[in-house]
């Protein structure tokens, strides 16, 4: 007969059961994220559970923190998560920091950016600002990644840090932040160590950083580079001009064609890629790509996979997903079909115009983009960075914060959109929010 357990270690029971639960499900909400394709409906699901249970935590009346103290040395993503929101939402910032501190330089690090996103209260700056300030580079990155994606206003203090920090992968981050903190002081600064810079990770997010702050001679130093080095392309596609547009093509009927170039000339959106691309879709390898650059490369795909997404980005044919109403298994992949269409659909699309999605781009189709079930994560960031870097129009979406959230940013910033009195162009070019010369 098993002993009866008192009220104490009951309470504690269910207590580490929803402290499991939780962790559990912010795991599998992290294996959906990390899908090339993940299913937002169910990342949705498990996000709305999660908070649930976080509530249930931080509203108990039971021994929560004696449990969530005795588990701050777990070595699991999920269970760090769910005691660094616990903690946070309690009130105990300095406790919360401490464990931010003390495992930034471990794989735990993503967990602790996301639990501090999504407890830490925006009026709380004083703990963030003395970390800008932490010698372990590590620490900084993940501050850094708080301050950006809560746009927390702390851009002379992260100028301060850049100029101390030079280990990677701070000075990245904090190039990421300034981007969506802006503090001007600070751009000479940020586009020496682009120039210097040679891992290409590093040098996307500090570039992107530079151009959502309309730094024109980031752009030219980009369009320098894209000679040597593949990580421009995708930024000289959604910054640049119709000339970039043109040498992006032109890639294409290089002997060598990597997934930077074949993304970057569906993003650049010119009509004349479409044959080139055809053809690549008849020559796949077979080969996978894996994230070993760029930030926003769609990792994991194949080269024909990458192929009829920057189709799809370029021309928005429906036959993309005509298979199945699931974006995992939506990939058509018959150059037939595709050449079929092309045949009776491209006499629609014009010369000298950018498309994006079937349509002549704007920023309404670019909002469309951050919105799609069909594209995957990286994809959708990318059209919330061409917004701010060719519009100068901003909203604090973020492709990984929850989806609720973003649903509500998008509405705000179709909203702000529909209040704009003066329209872009359709499928011209622009650059800081001014329209660039055909």
């Amino acid at each position: 007969m098993e002993p009866k357990m008192d009220g104490a270690s009951s309470s504690e029971a269910v207590i580490k059961r929803q402290i499991s639960e939780c962790a559990h499900r912010y795991e599998a909400r992290r294996r959906e994220m990390s899908e090339p394709r993940g299913d937002r409906a169910l990342q949705a699901r498990e996000e709305a559970q999660i908070e649930i249970l976080v509530h249930q935590l931080v509203q108990s009346d039971g021994p929560v923190l004696r449990v969530v103290r005795r588990l701050e040395s777990a070595d699991d993503a999920g269970t760090l998560f769910v005691v660094l929101r616990v903690l946070a939402e309690r009130g105990f910032f300095e406790e919360v920091m401490g464990l931010a501190v003390s495992l930034s330089a471990t794989p735990l690090a993503g967990a602790i950016a996301d639990a501090l996103v999504l407890s830490w209260p925006k009026e709380e700056t004083a703990y963030v600002r003395s970390l800008l300030r932490h010698r372990n580079g590590l620490v900084i990155a993940v501050i850094a990644q708080l301050i950006g994606t809560k746009r927390l206003p702390l851009g002379e203090a992260m100028q301060h840090a850049l100029e101390k920090e030079h280990r990677e992968p701070a000075h990245a981050w904090l190039g990421w932040a300034l981007g969506r903190v802006p503090h001007p002081p600070a751009l000479p600064l940020l586009f020496d160590k682009l120039k210097r810079e040679q891992d290409p990770q590093a040098a996307t997010l500090i570039a992107t950083a530079l151009l959502r702050n309309g730094h024109q001679p980031t752009l030219d130093h980009c369009r320098e580079r894209l000679e040597h080095e593949s990580w421009p392309r995708q930024l000289c596609a959604i910054a640049g001009d119709a000339a970039d547009a043109t040498r992006l093509v032109a890639a294409l009927k290089t002997v060598t064609v990597g997934p930077d170039d074949v993304l970057a000339a569906g993003l650049a959106g010119d009509r004349a890629a479409v044959p080139f691309l055809l053809d690549h879709l008849d020559t796949d390898s077979g080969a996978s790509y894996r994230d070993s650059g760029a930030s926003h490369r769609v990792s994991g795909a194949s080269h024909r996979t990458l192929v009829t997404t920057a189709l799809y980005l370029l021309t928005g044919a429906p036959l993309f997903h005509a298979d199945s109403p699931k974006p995992k298994t939506a990939w058509a992949e018959d150059a037939t079909a595709w050449r079929q269409w092309w045949q009776q659909q491209g006499s629609e699309f014009r010369a000298g115009t950018r498309y994006r999605l079937g349509r002549a781009v704007d920023p309404a189709v670019l909002l469309d983009q951050m919105a799609s079930e069909w594209l995957p994560r990286a994809l959708r960031q990318v059209a919330y960075e061409e917004y701010v870097i060719r519009y100068q129009l901003d909203g604090p979406f973020e492709a990984h914060l929850y989806v609720a959230r973003q649903q509500e940013t998008l509405s705000a910033m179709r909203a702000a959109l529909a209040e704009r009195e003066t329209p872009f162009t359709p499928g011209a070019f622009y650059f800081k929010g001014a329209l660039l010369p055909a």
